[in-house]
Parts: C-alpha cells; structure tokens; sequence
C-alpha cells in the first residue's frame, strides 16, 4: 500500500503552483502529474512508489465521477483496470482522503463505502508475455521530454514515425529552415497541410509494411484515444511496448526556451498545459504489454 500521507500534499503544491481553486483541480489532472514531479524529486521515494502518486492523480477524476454520478460504471471500471485493480484499491482509500482534506460531500455516502469494500476484495489478473519477436515502441511524453534524444541514443534499426519530421519535410519544400516557419505555413495554406498529411500517410503504410521490423511512434500520445489508434494497428503484428518519459514541469519550460533560441522549435508553456491537460497515464488494459518509465 501506498504511503497517503504524500497524497494530500501533492494536491496542496499544485493547487499552490498553478493558482487555481481546488474544486477545479480535477480538471488538470494530467498537469498535476507533471508539477507533482517537481516536488517527488525533493522526497525520499522510490521510483516504484512515484509511478503509483502519478497514476493516481492520473485517475482520481474518474473515481470522482463514478461516486459522483456513477458513471464509468463499476463495470466499466473494472475494464479499464484489468491488470492493475491493486490501483483501483488504492485509488479507493487516496480518494477518501481527498474528500476528507478538502470537505468534499455526496449526497449518495454509500457508494464510497460500496467502491472502497468491493475493491477491496477484488482479486487481481494477470496479463499474458507477448510471444511476437518485434516491438511497437509508444513513446508517451510532452514535448521538449526528450523523446527523439532517445530514439537517436539507442543505436537500433528502427522505423519511425515522426508527425514533426513530416511538418519540417514539407517546409524545406517550400524554403521554410526551421519548424516554427513550416509550422505557420501548415496553417496559413491548406495545400501545404494536406501535403503533410499524404506524408504521414506514406510513413504508416511504409511501417505496415515493416512487420518484420520495430517501430517506433515518436509524437506526444498523451492521449488513451491517440495510443489507442497505434495499438489497433500494430497489435497482432508487434508486442507493444510504451516508453513514459516523465520531466518535471519546470524542466519542460526551460527545455522549450532553450529550443526555441537554438532550432526555432518553440511551444508556450500555455501550450504545453493544453497538452499536459490531456494526458492520461498509460494502463495495460489499453492492450499494452509493458510500459517502462524513464525519470529526468
């Protein structure tokens, strides 16, 4: 079991950190999971116990709705956890907390008490070794989190596909020199913008094709839905494999600024928020078979 008396306080420090009320904090839960990275740093935890915090504030806004207004249904709640109901225990007892800490009240109590005694018997599943010989690496990660530095630093034969490299292809086309410049021209010229869609079309025809090969998708896919899309297509072929790479919030502000002066590739901490906002973290119910979490 997870030590709660983090929990709480973790919400304090990003309540604290984005200035906003508490009674919206649940609408930034993929936000908090990158502040909250600022300050596990300064806590004497093990990496273990970190990924569990994360998954949690990850997912509280779910449990919140089933008590709320019982929807996703115990059910539903139950396919979405498939491999991992010890998270659904956990997430049962943080959430009493979070409810006790900022006086949260239901009209119906007895489905709280309903959710934390039904999770607490169920029994966990356990998901099958993939026996396929190549892999479909997910890599999961805002921008500016070093996913592209990993690809080039692991000295393997890999197809990849990259909506950036797609974006900067087509604006050298068009004497564009940096991402900045093509990425305006994409949205000033919709020619332009259906030109970079037929390239990335190319390149996931070119990976169906690479059944043989590992591939790896190097874009945000923050979103279950995105990850969602690559796993439909690659999963009867290659053993999925999602890479996490976890950068404290700070670290991505500075990370962006640094990129913007030295390859005119910039994003907003406003628009790395937006981003954030949609992650959610990476469960093997999403038909995963391993997800492996790199901390900078």
């Amino acid at each position: 079991m997870i030590n709660l008396k983090y929990f709480p306080k973790l919400y304090r420090y990003v309540v604290s950190l984005n200035k906003i009320r508490k009674d919206e904090l649940i609408n930034f839960d993929g936000v908090t999971v990158f502040t909250s990275l600022d300050i596990l740093k300064q806590r004497e935890i093990n990496d273990l116990e970190k990924i569990k915090i994360l998954k949690l504030i990850s997912y509280q806004s779910i449990i919140l709705n089933h008590l709320k207004f019982n929807k996703p249904t115990v059910n539903q709640l139950l396919n979405i956890f498939k491999y991992e109901e010890n998270l659904l225990e956990e997430l049962s007892f943080c959430i009493q907390d979070y409810l006790i800490e900022y006086k949260i009240i239901f009209n119906d109590k007895s489905r709280l008490i309903k959710f934390i005694s039904y999770f607490k018997r169920n029994k966990k599943k356990q998901k099958k070794l993939s026996s396929k010989k190549n892999n479909l690496y997910i890599l999961v990660g805002s921008p500016c989190s070093r996913k592209s530095t990993w690809v080039k630093e692991q000295n393997k034969e890999f197809v990849v596909l990259n909506k950036d490299s797609c974006v900067e292809q087509v604006g050298r086309k068009y004497g564009k020199n940096n991402y900045d410049d093509s990425y305006t021209l994409m949205f000033r010229d919709k020619s332009v913008k259906k030109e970079i869609k037929r390239l990335e079309d190319i390149q996931v025809e070119t990976a169906l094709k690479s059944f043989d090969k590992d591939i790896v998708i190097d874009n945000p896919n923050l979103k279950t839905k995105n990850r969602k899309e690559w796993i439909d297509l690659f999963k009867n072929t290659h053993c999925v494999k999602v890479i996490v790479f976890l950068v404290p919030f700070k670290k991505l502000i500075e990370c962006s600024d640094i990129r913007s002066k030295e390859i005119q590739k910039s994003i907003s901490e406003k628009g790395i928020i937006s981003k954030l906002k949609t992650f959610k973290y990476p469960i093997l119910s999403e038909g995963i078979d391993t997800v492996e979490n790199i901390f900078y």
